[in-house]
């Protein structure tokens, strides 16, 4: 038999008692909630949960895995609600409520809250300047980025109308792309900006200038005169041939200076290292010349007395 949980009710005026007897249960909610809930920036919005048991359960809420702080949550005998009051984008996430008791618990099924909020612009069109080119023409990329819920539909304004521009659009997510063929220079510099739009309002991206100039070409000019052109081959051979002096000249003096400064000092090298390795040889030299000047001298004389 199942333990059974009892009330007691006293009547002041008739001063009767009654008893009543209830068996235990599990918690069990209600009302579901819905899976989807949507609320203006800066709105309030109320999320409710309703749930029965013996013993009556204690309501947890919770959002994206995390218990919600109580000062916001109002629960009197199984019904507990949760404010949100200024609602904003920290707020957005997936909310459910947990019911524990003695008996068990139960959870509701997830609801996820939207925060609507007007298309806000992270990156803006720049500046461009562009030269044509050989053929004629120039291409320019603009893009830039605007995030928003509902996610926003960018489109692009020239000079701030939609109706002179012949461009290409591309959008990929939160992000816009603008591409341009240009076939002539620019008077003045063209204004390019985005505007983003969703079910909140409207949003327009601060201004990029494009500028086009066109590309100067500079022509040789040409001759179809014979004598001019064979006046400029004389004129080209008389000034390559001091060119050409002046060249050789430069190097001769350079082999001089690289010979001198390598050769040099190794032949003095040689001649002390020989002087220092055979002093005997170096002495009977110095003998032998000294000897040879001591037998010349009086032969010279005893022929000048002759």
């Amino acid at each position: 038999m199942l333990p059974q949980i009892m009330h007691f009710y006293f009547n002041i005026q008739s001063k009767e008692k009654l008893l009543s007897v209830a068996e235990p249960s599990p918690p069990r909610f209600l009302i579901k909630n819905p899976h989807q809930l949507s609320v203006p920036n800066g709105g309030n919005t109320t999320l409710t949960c309703t749930a029965t048991g013996i013993p009556l359960p204690v309501i947890t809420w919770y959002k994206n895995g995390h218990p919600v702080l109580r000062s916001s949550v109002t629960e009197f005998k199984g019904y507990s609600q949760l404010r949100l009051q200024g609602a904003g984008v920290s707020d957005q996430g997936e909310y459910w409520c947990e019911a524990n008791s003695t008996e068990g618990w139960d959870r509701t099924s997830l609801t996820t809250l939207n925060v609507l909020w007007k298309p806000v612009f992270f990156t803006h069109p720049q500046r461009h300047i562009a030269h044509l080119n050989r053929d004629g023409f120039a291409v320019v990329t603009l893009s830039c980025k605007a995030k928003g819920f509902p996610s926003p539909v960018i489109s692009w304004l020239q000079n701030n109308s939609s109706s002179t521009l012949d461009a290409t659009t591309t959008q990929k997510g939160s992000k816009s792309s603008l591409t341009v063929v240009f076939k002539k220079e620019t008077e003045q510099p063209l204004k390019y900006r985005c505007l983003a739009m969703n079910s909140m309002g409207k949003t327009l991206s601060k201004e990029g200038e494009v500028t086009i100039i066109a590309t100067a070409r500079q022509n040789l000019p040409v001759s179809d005169d014979k004598s001019s052109s064979s006046l400029s081959i004389s004129e080209a051979v008389w000034i390559s041939i001091p060119v050409g002096i002046v060249f050789v000249t430069i190097n001769s003096i350079l082999l001089f200076v690289f010979y001198k400064k390598f050769n040099g000092p190794t032949a003095a090298r040689n001649q002390m290292n020989y002087t220092q390795r055979f002093p005997n040889l170096q002495m009977h030299a110095i003998a032998m010349s000294t000897r040879r000047e001591e037998q010349t001298t009086p032969r010279y004389e005893m022929t000048q007395t002759v």
